[in-house]
């Protein structure tokens, strides 16, 4: 009797069991006439924590990048069922900036859109930067987080590129190269100067190691300058530009001052006074320096001659009326090395 009682008790249950998924089955089946489509209540019921609003894809990018401008570009979704109208877009400080429009008139159900964004990247150490998109209800957020590697071409603080040589003051320098290091996962480098009398390019050499070729023209001053290179480099992670600091001297071979001179007025078959000229030369003067005038009513000397420096003095014949256009050369070596304009004007006394 008890037995009969028991899987009377037993029957019951798997019956109600067998209610309980008939039930659930209905659930999968049954469409959804409320939502006027034909999806079914439990599926409709299941999406609607995840299939709403809008989100940035990737929602979190950490990145190893170097100094200077970062672009990248991410994808805001509007995972949602329905159509979203006014997306402000924004960002969290001054470093970052976005370059599509900040306004997203409307954005159709499970649509997308590229939002392209600029980022500042200080010298050395991390940033947190952060892009925010708000529609009505909701604001989601896009973290950006970098690692600066410093420096990017072995420039702190300043580039201190060797000294560049020319024959003297007026004229080009030579050419001068220096080998520097960027970081490897630099593929594509590009060098330009920002002073404009300094041409700059960069070569590859076979090893990977790069090489700085720089010269000046002749309007550069003597002495030391400094100013900027600007610097575009495309990595796998990034296009970026950056400006490095140079510090670099321009020294002439062989210098004279004053670089020129002028007598002006002079008076016919009266002396002229006399004008004395500073020779420097930046390494040594050759042993066999001369003077050679270029007009017969000139008269040099050289005086006081050292290692690296002589004093050379010079007058004018004032027998010949009118203009007198002239030059003096400083020869050694079996070269030109030096030319000084001279000039004046002789009157009837």
């Amino acid at each position: 009797m008890r037995l009969i009682k028991w899987f009377g008790k037993l029957s019951i249950q798997w019956i109600l069991i067998g209610l309980l998924w008939l039930m659930v089955g209905l659930l999968f089946l049954v469409p959804d006439r409320s939502r006027g489509n034909n999806t079914n209540v439990f599926s409709s019921w299941i999406s609607l924590p995840t299939a709403h609003g809008i989100e940035f894809l990737p929602s979190h990018i950490e990145i190893s990048v170097l100094p200077g401008t970062i672009h990248g570009t991410l994808i805001l979704e509007n995972r949602s069922h329905k159509l979203l109208r006014h997306i402000e877009l924004s960002t969290s400080c001054f470093c970052t900036k976005i370059l599509s429009p900040t306004t997203i008139d409307s954005l159709p159900p499970k649509g997308h859109i590229q939002v392209r964004y600029q980022v500042q990247s200080p010298d050395t150490g991390d940033l947190l930067a952060m892009l925010t998109a708000e529609t009505k209800g909701q604001s989601i957020h896009a973290q950006i987080l970098l690692h600066v590697l410093s420096p990017i071409l072995e420039a702190t603080p300043q580039w201190h590129l060797p000294t560049l040589l020319r024959r003297a003051p007026g004229l080009p320098s030579q050419s001068s190269i220096v080998v520097f290091h960027p970081y490897p996962n630099i593929y594509r480098l590009r060098i330009s100067s920002q002073i404009p009398w300094l041409h700059v390019e960069q070569k590859m050499r076979p090893n990977g190691d790069f090489e700085l070729v720089y010269k000046a023209e002749g309007v550069a001053p003597e002495g030391q300058f400094a100013g900027f290179l600007h610097v575009s480099y495309i990595t796998p992670h990034q296009r970026g530009e950056t400006d490095i600091p140079i510090v670099c001297s321009i020294h002439s071979q062989w210098r004279v001052e004053p670089p020129q001179y002028t007598f002006g007025l002079l008076n016919q078959n009266e002396p002229s006074p006399s004008q004395a000229f500073r020779i420097f030369a930046y390494q040594s003067l050759p042993y066999d320096l001369t003077v050679h005038c270029s007009s017969p009513l000139l008269r040099a000397i050289l005086l006081n001659r050292s290692s690296s420096e002589a004093t050379l003095q010079i007058w004018l014949q004032t027998t010949h009326l009118g203009e007198i256009d002239a030059f003096i050369q400083l020869k050694g070596g079996g070269k030109i090395l030096v030319s000084i304009p001279i000039s004046a004007y002789v009157q009837k006394s």
